[in-house]
């Protein structure tokens, strides 16, 4: 695995800071050596689907756009927990092949913490693709000052890619992003 910002610019658009992992099969082959490595874009199949009402933490995304990762405090995480920041108007993280099943998800929840505030729009497929849900993120009251707050969500159905867009009016980080989770529609 390395880290490619050609692979972002070819599916993103040059100047846009994008980057991804560029990540391709290793061979070992019986004398000990590596088979030279043929990079693509396509790079290796994901091996499931993701749960999205499991909890997921925010620094487990496949794709970005401008975002960091930092060290967090925020309660109930992982050790060595992290969480998503320097998050600005336009920016986003992304996870592959979430599969929200029949009966589609009925909510969103986040775990954020803001001075400033904003919003993350939950979109399938892209970064402009169909909105099913937007999760409005206030002040609360500090850069690690968490709090979990939910909104519903609709016609989030099937096995899709999921875009969370940051957006807002801030110049500076909007918020921090620690985990999120879908809840499940009861019945179809």
């Amino acid at each position: 695995m390395y880290h490619a910002q050609t692979v972002s610019f070819a599916l993103f658009g040059a100047g846009k800071g994008y980057r991804s992992p560029h990540i391709n099969k290793l061979v070992h082959l019986a004398n000990g050596s590596i088979q030279e490595v043929a990079a693509n874009y396509r790079g290796v199949s994901q091996l499931a689907n993701l749960n999205p009402y499991n909890r997921v933490e925010a620094e487990t995304f496949a794709w970005n756009g401008r975002i960091l990762t930092e060290k967090s405090s925020a309660p109930g995480g992982p050790e060595n927990n992290q969480n998503v920041t320097s998050i600005h108007n336009g920016d986003w993280i992304a996870v592959g092949n979430a599969d929200f099943g029949t009966r589609g998800a009925r909510t969103f929840k986040a775990n954020v913490a803001s001075t400033a505030g904003g919003k993350i729009e939950v979109r399938l497929d892209s970064v402009t693709g169909k909105l099913v849900g937007t999760l409005n993120v206030p002040s609360t009251g500090g850069a690690q000052t968490w709090r979990e707050i939910e909104t519903t969500v609709s016609g989030a159905t099937g096995v899709h890619n999921v875009y969370f867009v940051f957006t807002g009016n801030s110049s500076g980080n909007l918020f921090n992003f620690d985990y999120w989770q879908f809840t499940q529609n009861e019945h179809r």
